[in-house]
């Protein structure tokens, strides 16, 4: 990882915005620090710091963020939004919501499968452990993060955590008991696929970046 406190692309972005003051009423500075080629806004917390002085900060800290995520985009490198955006961009190419809802109910299951699968396989060695090394020794052929895999893509189309911890729970009992994982058209039916993408068309980060691409929201 590579932290730059204030580099260049820092300092022109803040000489850019003079407008914002980078000093809060209450006596907290804001500090832009790149780190791996993305700008990001810290709140500088002192030893004298009060959490009442960081609430008053909170209003400027956000108003500059809202102004850098203008100014460099939306991060693309990993999250929800390259997911959402690919998504969108595929649909407006042609593929149907219900085929993208499908694609997402079809990787979900085979996560699910893959979280069954390693704990079978943990079931099967762990008798053998003698000491947590052991286990953190022994390599699985499954992801061992099979169901996190499943959880955050669920949710980065929307689905609410307590229906997601349900649904997969249901999902790796039937999988266990010779079932298919999810019913068809589900967890992500059609609608709730329009849903989750009107909810990222209609926010500030594709307008940002249809606005820097030059097309339309």
């Amino acid at each position: 990882m590579k932290v730059q406190d204030l580099s260049k692309r820092a300092m022109r972005f803040k000489g850019g915005n003079l407008d914002i003051p980078d000093v809060s009423d209450s006596g907290v500075f804001l500090q832009f620090v790149e780190i791996d080629n993305w700008i990001r806004v810290m709140i500088q917390v002192d030893e004298d710091t009060t959490s009442d002085d960081l609430r008053k900060a909170i209003p400027m800290a956000l108003m500059w963020r809202d102004r850098l995520l203008e100014w460099q985009g939306p991060w693309m490198d990993g999250g929800d939004n390259p997911f959402l955006e690919k998504l969108s961009e595929r649909q407006k190419s042609g593929e149907s919501y219900k085929d993208l809802a499908n694609r997402i109910n079809q990787q979900a299951t085979m996560w699910v499968h893959g979280h069954v699968v390693y704990n079978k396989e943990l079931e099967a060695v762990k008798h053998s452990f003698k000491t947590m090394f052991d286990f953190y020794m022994w390599k699985s052929e499954s992801n061992p993060f099979s169901l996190d895999h499943a959880r955050h893509l669920l949710r980065a189309v929307r689905l609410k955590d307590d229906e997601i911890d349900e649904l997969l729970r249901t999902a790796v009992d039937n999988v266990q008991s010779g079932k298919p994982a999810f019913e068809a058209e589900y967890p992500v039916s059609r609608d709730k696929l329009i849903s989750a993408l009107r909810l990222w068309r209609g926010g500030r980060k594709h307008k940002v970046l249809a606005k820097k691409r030059g097309g339309e929201n």
